[in-house]
C-alpha cells in the first residue's frame, strides 16, 4: 500500500444494506483514521468486497471482545485487502487485481458468481451494484484475514477471562 493512499468514501449502495452494516461501520472507522493521518483516498474506479455480517461473525471468537471492532490494525488490514484498485465489472474481465493493501487477489468467474481469492482464502461475491462509475460492490461471505491475524489482534487487547474465577488478592507479607 502506498503511504499516500487511504480508503475511498463509503459507496452509497453499501450504507443502505443491513446485511453489510458491520463492514460499513468498519469502513467508517478506517475512513476517519485515514483522514486523521492525512492519507489521500483511493481514486475511482475501484471494487469493494463487502463482507456480510454473517461472514464477519464466523471469524469472531465468542469469548473475547470482537477484534474487528477493538483492533485498529486488523480493521485497516481487512478493509485494505477488500478494496481492489480497479473495477471488476464483468466476469472474466480481470484475472488478478491489486488490493489497496498491495496484495494480489485472484478473480474467477464460477457458476455461483465471481470468486475472489487471497492466498488460500477464497470467497464468492454477489454483485451489489455500481456507484456512479466509481465503485463496483460485491457482497462476499468471508473476510480475507487469517486466524493468526485475529489471534494477534486479540493479544494486543488483553482482557479478563469471564470464565475464570477472580484472582485472589495478595495479602501483604507480615513484617
Amino acid at each position: 500500500m502506498s503511504q499516500q493512499q487511504g480508503v475511498p468514501p463509503l459507496p452509497p449502495q453499501l450504507a443502505s444494506d443491513p446485511e453489510l452494516s458491520g463492514f460499513c461501520a468498519l469502513w467508517r472507522r478506517v475512513l476517519q483514521w485515514d483522514a486523521g493521518d492525512s492519507l489521500t483516498p483511493l481514486a475511482a474506479p475501484h471494487t469493494a468486497l463487502a463482507v456480510t455480517n454473517e461472514g464477519l461473525s464466523r471469524m469472531t471468537p465468542m469469548d473475547v471482545s470482537d477484534p474487528f471492532v477493538v483492533d485498529q490494525q486488523l480493521q485497516r488490514t481487512l478493509l485494505r485487502r477488500h478494496l481492489l484498485t480497479q473495477a471488476v465489472r464483468e466476469p472474466g474481465s480481470v484475472s488478478t487485481a491489486a488490493s489497496l493493501a498491495g496484495e494480489q487477489v485472484k478473480v474467477q468467474t464460477t457458476a455461483e458468481g465471481v470468486t475472489f481469492a487471497w492466498g488460500d482464502h477464497e470467497t464468492t461475491g454477489q454483485l451489489q451494484g455500481e456507484a456512479a462509475g466509481a465503485a463496483v460492490v460485491y457482497a462476499v461471505d468471508a473476510p480475507f484475514v487469517s486466524c493468526g491475524e485475529i489471534s494477534d489482534a486479540i493479544g494486543r487487547h488483553p482482557q479478563e477471562n469471564p470464565f475464570l474465577p477472580p484472582e485472589p488478592e495478595l495479602m501483604p507479607e507480615p513484617q
